[in-house]
């Protein structure tokens, strides 16, 4: 292999790997890529066991060839190293019918190279590659390597700022679009059109690259596949229920709309709108029923299109539009967005009135998402991609709300997608701590507990704050290995001071919803006292109102297991929540905390003041210990203790602290 191509493929986010067979085992014989760099440096004489190359990961490679010969096809497989899922193309070469050499095509798309830094894609390498591949950004073709001009039959460079879309038949068009919309990496089959209007049945895989490689989709075509089904499709037309476009056909339109040779003129809106809560409707009332919905919707969004305007039916309870906002470009951006928000107002007025189902009136909200073209961009994929992600955004903020797309919350998008990424790692390369903070009895004046709380200190991203990484780990679910670490990280602390000497002291844990809603949940609080060997009334679990409101039987009995256990039961951010007082006494709990926006602004005579009163005469009416949060002033002090709630938290008694600043405040100094 030439040095000039390993100096271009040293510098792409891949992996290029030669694998070989020799008297059974398998070895690697060379190892190429600017991901792969860490491990290029061991492959010793051209040969190297597996071991000896991956370390750790060499199981896991192992596995990934075992799987391979089981196969025994060339294509798409996936990789696992730890939690991490890697894309590769394989190429056998056989010997009496069984793998003897692998060729592979390891793809992360992650973008990070030796020491973090961001590698950029160097395309000359992928000449070199026999499988079609493009680059493509913005709804254009950036590169296309030799292997693609010579499948396709294009000369020169007359794929540069090509259409990819074009490159395949009208039916599958959709697919392909729908694939980019959604990121998906699955390899999926179309019909690819040649440039003399053959059709050829392929498997294409995209890949999503980093936003710094300077692309954003690399394409993979395998050519020769058997043709699915479902790429035979049906011209495009109408949906039978709305009577109007369907999918297919819109997605058809809006691409010959967009064509950058004849671009239409002025600005519009691409508008998706979702139906709250149509699940429950089809579910509830009957599939009849909710097919009625559809079309008295579809009836209503007809009134408020022009003839130039479109709407269609793209899934069962989503709509999407394509609206004119002014008929020249002269306006200003502020204008347009006016006009914008009128138009979105005008739709989410037709919800204001009733729907008649099943003989009955609902009342039915919708969730809107837009982008502006060419704004936000000129091709269909970005400009779908980036209404779809107001959309999003428009959900998570509740039921009948709209978010129009705007550059800042592509930025907070790709920030939460860099930290999802990195939170699945985070774990595992053990980069979260615990703080603590400090509980104080004002009456005593002494140290009477302590608060275990997350932090996440990431190796280039720094201290990541928890109100940002919570969030996302409870939409994830990685809150409940998390969560599952904290518990026994916080006990071996405890155990860890016990065992220096300290006083015995009460440590309190914070549990999630969806941790609290395992069913091993218990199982691991036991697990972990008893590993560590800590008393149980030593342990204090922290949940909120609404984590316990939510199924009132299931928390009464995991409760009362907790309690059977010797373990203290608190909860926090008291006041907040929408809990009746007559559930409290059913709960067995020890402790009620009140929230912090209560405190911020407790004087006499005001209204917070009033409630943290109510809640403490409450607590000690029902012989609870109450402990105060937030507590930052003298005055906030004194009045608490005046009023009977000596226990308190905040930074008058101190921030949350590493271990080792905590540990002079507990053990005793000669």
């Amino acid at each position: 292999m030439d040095q000039a191509f390993i100096s271009h493929v040293n510098r792409l986010p891949f992996m290029l790997l030669y694998l070989e067979r020799s008297s059974g085992d398998w070895h690697v014989r060379t190892i190429h890529g600017g991901w792969a760099l860490q491990f290029a440096e061991r492959v010793k004489d051209g040969r190297t066991a597996i071991h000896d190359v991956f370390d750790r990961w060499a199981d896991d490679v192992l596995r990934f060839i075992k799987n391979i010969e089981l196969n025994n096809r060339s294509g798409w497989y996936a990789l696992e190293l730890d939690v991490t899922r890697l894309d590769v193309y394989v190429d056998l070469e056989r010997e009496h019918d069984k793998p003897r050499a692998i060729h592979a095509l390891v793809i992360t798309s992650s973008g990070y190279g030796r020491a973090g830094e961001m590698l950029r894609l160097d395309v000359s390498a992928l000449e070199y590659m026999p499988q079609p591949i493009l680059l493509h950004r913005d709804g254009r073709i950036r590169y296309a390597n030799a292997a693609a001009y010579a499948f396709f039959g294009y000369r020169g460079d007359s794929l540069q700022d090509f259409s990819p879309l074009k490159l395949f038949d009208r039916f599958s068009r959709p697919h392909f679009l729908e694939a980019m919309v959604s990121r998906s990496e699955e390899p999926f089959q179309l019909i690819a059109l040649t440039a003399d209007e053959k059709t050829v049945a392929v498997k294409v895989k995209n890949i999503h690259l980093p936003a710094d490689s300077g692309m954003l989709y690399m394409t993979f075509i395998e050519p020769k596949v058997e043709q699915l089904p479902h790429i035979q499709a049906k011209a495009p037309g109408f949906d039978r229920v709305s009577g109007l476009m369907d999918r297919q056909s819109f997605y058809q339109r809006l691409l010959d709309r967009l064509d950058p040779l004849s671009p239409p003129e002025g600005r519009w809106a691409l508008v998706l709108l979702d139906l709250d809560r149509f699940k429950f409707i089809n579910e509830t009332l009957g599939h009849k029923t909710g097919d009625e919905l559809i079309y008295q919707v579809a009836k209503r969004l007809k009134k408020v299109v022009s003839d130039e305007e479109w709407v269609a039916r793209i899934s069962a309870d989503e709509f999407a539009l394509f609206i004119q906002l002014a008929p020249s470009e002269g306006a200003s951006f502020a204008e347009i967005e006016t006009v914008l928000y009128e138009r979105i107002h005008r739709l989410q007025t037709l919800f204001s009135e009733p729907f008649v189902l099943a003989g009955y009136e609902w009342f039915i909200s919708a969730c809107i998402g837009s982008s502006i073209y060419p704004d936000d961009g000129t091709g269909l994929d970005i400009l779908w991609q980036n209404a779809d992600m107001a959309l999003y955004r428009a959900k998570e903020k509740g039921y009948g709300s709209s978010e129009v797309f705007s550059q800042e919350m592509y930025a907070e998008t790709f920030h939460h997608l860099l930290l999802e990424t990195n939170l699945r790692r985070a774990l595992k390369e053990k980069q979260f701590t615990l703080y603590y903070q400090p509980i104080y009895d004002d009456l005593s004046k002494r140290l009477v507990g302590l608060e275990a709380l997350i932090r996440w200190q990431h190796p280039e991203l720094g201290m990541i704050s928890p109100g940002e990484f919570i969030p996302i780990a409870e939409a994830t679910g990685m809150i409940v290995p998390i969560g599952n670490w904290v518990l026994q990280e916080a006990t071996r602390q405890l155990r860890a001071w016990l065992d220096a000497g300290a006083q015995p002291i009460r440590l309190n844990v914070n549990i999630s919803l969806k941790q609290f809603e395992q069913n091993d949940f218990t199982y691991h609080v036991a697990s972990a006292l008893k590993r560590f060997s800590i008393p149980p009334e030593l342990l204090e679990i922290e949940l909120t109102e609404s984590v316990i409101m939510k199924n009132v039987e299931e928390s009464i009995k995991k409760l009362n297991e907790l309690k059977k256990m010797g373990v203290r039961i608190a909860v926090d951010d008291f006041g907040t929540g929408y809990s009746s007082l007559s559930y409290l006494h059913r709960f067995p709990i020890d402790t009620v905390k009140i929230d912090r926006s209560f405190i911020m602004d407790i004087k006499p005579g005001k209204s917070d003041a009033v409630i943290a009163t109510a809640i403490i005469q409450l607590a000690h009416a029902m012989g609870l210990s109450v402990v105060a949060e937030g507590v930052e002033l003298p005055e906030q002090v004194s009045f608490l203790s005046t009023n009977g709630c000596y226990k308190m938290q905040g930074y008058f008694f101190g921030r949350p602290m590493e271990s080792l600043h905590i540990e002079p405040l507990l053990i005793p100094t000669a």
